[in-house]
């Protein structure tokens, strides 16, 4: 059976469909803790004063974020002849049409949607058009390095010509793109032809309907056309999805992407790497992985019984603490250390497997189960955790063994531990700070607590905390006097918004109102240094993560599409470092891009189908464009 654009289903021969556009966006985003035990009076406080005079609030004259790309796109690499390449190893791979980025073009009948015309059968392909002008006549090029292997002017006969071009990649697997109602008197290539990436091989002719390409990606029938619609679902006979395919290999080779892996579920935290070179990633509540941190292939998978709250790794990177939502905390050794008490086990790991080592358990603890628990990984050569639940703050040694605890505690609203505190703000903006100090020779020796009636997201810097809530961020020296002072934000959506310390003290916060999205840079007194709008960065608010670059540590905006933006934290500009191109009707990410230790983002990339794709992108490549 040829295949015909299908107007049953409503898609006329000049409209596009929006869900299965390629390439959308590609561009190829106190008191001593001596004191500190339950029961123990807490160290006298002050109350919180009224706030100073605010800044005044931003307006709508508000000068939007300034972005200059440097993106680097996929590297070209001329085809050279070699043991089972004679055309070639692909470097990258193009669109069909409009080379290298198919920008002018679209797909208007997509790949597996079933056809009333045929009988309910499966397209097998994509039908792609140019997005405006005629199609007749238009080039149609070679996706990739590769030979030809079938050239038929007349090949589905009334419905004209067919070509397929075989490619060989670098893994030594091999894969057809297949082009079809081709103009027969444009199909002249002989087979065993070379063609490079971006070759002309023919133009559109003029079918028994509309004139488009018909394009597939196949791993079979290399000497025949096809009937371009199959009975059952094409990815089950040998097919795979086109524009998905090229969009994935331009972003596994795309400079600074380190790895790619498919995944089904979205991407609730990452973690790592760990001390044996492991990423753990959680994708749902009761299921780890250990992917390898150099190539993310699988090492493990542990499932558990409880559903879990939060996940840390300790200092050394050997120990991952689990907490379940009760309140209730693990430890588990990675890279082969003994473990499993049988006690410590039961209750906990249901499930486990690998070519790895699984993580074992060490220990468990259920004696502090309470509302709302919150797991602190702490810092020093002692290690160990904070876990509070309830009203109790305890710290754990790596063994187990509580080292200390703090009574009396408000419910946490948020918590943030850097430079030697430990802060936590609580639900409810009244009442007294309250502060402790960790014993020198408990878990994180010397830390000092304090707890701020303030509700809303932590970020502490030196010895100043700022706290995000919807209406504004709060700035508390955290050594005394109790001065807070507010910089007001028009009422948005605190659970959207993220605010990020700097090196100088200050920070940086993301804030969604109602009217639009903000960027704003806070200095360590918590004044306004600048505020730009971002509603045309993202259809999302960005998230704001810390990465490595020429100089160290340094903010990054990840988009929605997954593009890192490199900030200018002097003038307020942007420049974008990497291109994700989420191809999706919208651009979006599946989940929130994820830090982790050395640098690395992990963004996991809506594909449009029931699979989305987790990329690692390398600081390197971040690096580079700077």
């Amino acid at each position: 059976m040829v295949d015909v654009n299908d107007q049953s289903q409503g898609h006329s021969g000049t409209s596009y469909s929006a869900r299965c556009s390629i390439f959308l966006g590609l561009v190829l985003a106190g008191t001593m803790l001596g004191a500190c035990s339950p029961g123990g009076d807490p160290a006298p406080v002050a109350e919180l004063p009224a706030s100073s005079t605010p800044a005044p609030t931003a307006t709508a004259t508000v000068p939007p974020l300034l972005i200059v790309d440097a993106a680097a796109k996929p590297r070209d690499v001329a085809p050279v002849p070699g043991a089972g390449a004679p055309c070639g190893i692909v470097d990258t791979l193009d669109a069909p049409l409009e080379p290298p980025d198919g920008l002018g073009s679209g797909v208007r009948w997509p790949y597996g949607i079933k056809s009333r015309r045929y009988g309910g059968k499966y397209h097998a392909g994509e039908d792609w058009g140019l997005r405006g002008g005629r199609n007749l006549g238009k080039p149609v090029y070679t996706i990739g390095h590769g030979q030809v292997i079938y050239s038929a002017p007349l090949g589905w006969g009334r419905d004209q010509g067919v070509m397929i071009v075989r490619h060989a990649f670098e893994d030594g697997d091999t894969v057809l793109s297949f082009y079809g109602h081709l103009d027969p008197p444009s199909v002249t290539l002989p087979v065993g032809s070379c063609v490079a990436r971006g070759a002309m091989l023919a133009r559109i002719g003029n079918p028994r309907t509309s004139p488009h390409l018909h394009f597939e990606i196949r791993d079979h029938m290399p000497n025949e056309p096809g009937p371009g619609y199959w009975s059952v679902d094409p990815a089950l006979a040998g097919w795979h999805p086109p524009s998905l395919f090229i969009w994935t290999q331009r972003i596994r080779t795309t400079p600074g992407v380190a790895w790619t892996r498919t995944v089904t579920e979205p991407l609730r935290a990452a973690l790592g790497p760990a001390a044996d070179g492991t990423i753990v990633i959680q994708p749902d509540v009761r299921r780890l992985i250990g992917l390898d941190a150099a190539d993310g292939t699988e090492r493990w998978t542990i499932t558990v019984a409880r559903p879990l709250a939060d996940a840390v790794l300790d200092a050394d990177g050997d120990t991952l603490y689990l907490l379940d939502r009760l309140g209730s905390v693990a430890a588990l050794a990675l890279g082969g250390t003994t473990g499993d008490d049988p006690a410590a086990l039961d209750g906990w790991i249901t499930a486990r497997a690998g070519r790895a080592g699984a993580p074992s358990v060490l220990w468990a603890d259920d004696a502090g189960r309470g509302a709302s628990p919150t797991i602190i990984a702490l810092p020093g050569p002692g290690g160990g955790v904070a876990v509070q639940a309830g009203e109790i703050l305890r710290g754990f040694w790596p063994d187990g063994r509580v080292g200390w605890s703090v009574a009396g505690l408000p419910p946490v609203d948020g918590h943030a531990l850097a430079d030697g505190w430990i802060v936590l703000t609580t639900p409810e903006q009244s009442g007294s700070v309250r502060r402790e100090t960790v014993p020198a020779e408990g878990p994180g020796g010397g830390l000092r607590i304090v707890a701020l009636p303030l509700p809303g997201r932590p970020a502490v810097a030196g010895n100043r905390a700022f706290v995000l809530h919807a209406e504004g961020v709060w700035s508390a020296r955290l050594d005394g006097p109790d001065v807070v002072r507010r910089h007001p934000l028009p009422r948005g959506v605190l659970d959207e918004g993220q605010i990020l310390t700097l090196a100088d003290g200050g920070a940086l916060v993301t804030h969604r109102g109602v009217a639009n999205r903000r960027l704003l840079r806070l200095d360590a007194s918590g004044g306004l240094v600048w505020d730009r709008r971002i509603d045309h960065v993202d259809p999302r608010l960005p998230s704001l993560l810390r990465t490595r670059g020429l100089t160290g540590p340094a903010p990054r905006l990840v988009t929605a599409s997954s593009d890192v933006l490199r900030l200018d934290l002097l003038t307020g500009e942007a420049t974008r470092v990497f291109a994700g191109g989420a191809r999706v009707s919208g651009g979006r990410a599946l989940a929130p891009p994820q830090a982790l230790n050395e640098g690395t983002l992990l963004v996991q990339l809506d594909t449009g189908g029931p699979e989305g794709l987790l990329v690692a992108i390398e600081p390197e490549g971040d690096v580079q464009a700077e």
